[in-house]
């Protein structure tokens, strides 16, 4: 036998996940959130990971303890690692403490 599977949670968690990381949290500005490419680039970064992330704790039985720490490794890993704002001393959100708190080559101020 073969399960039955509702897509509805996984759609609203793969759509809704880059409205509450770029819009609630005001990293991206509604306009320019709505900007076809952006939100696109946006639905794919964050949907992706929330996904994984569910996937993962599904499939091997945890709990919400999991969700919270594989939701932080993927967000050191999409943040610092692709995006690299972990190793950029220019990071444009750093503004005057992209001077300060830098050592090894990674900008802990952010990386914290």
């Amino acid at each position: 036998m073969s399960k039955t599977r509702s897509w509805k949670p996984v759609l609203t968690l793969f759509f809704l996940s880059p409205i509450v990381g770029e819009l609630l949290s005001g990293s991206t500005p509604l306009p320019h959130f709505l900007n076809p490419l952006t939100l696109f680039f946006l639905t794919g970064l964050y949907g992706s990971g929330a996904i994984i992330v569910r996937e993962a704790v599904k499939r091997w039985g945890k709990g919400w303890a999991s969700v919270l720490l594989l939701g932080a490794a993927y967000g050191v890993l999409e943040e610092g690692v692709m995006v690299k704002s972990f190793f950029d001393p220019a990071w444009p959100d750093l503004g005057i403490l992209g001077i300060y708190g830098r050592w090894l080559g990674v900008n802990w101020v952010w990386a914290e």
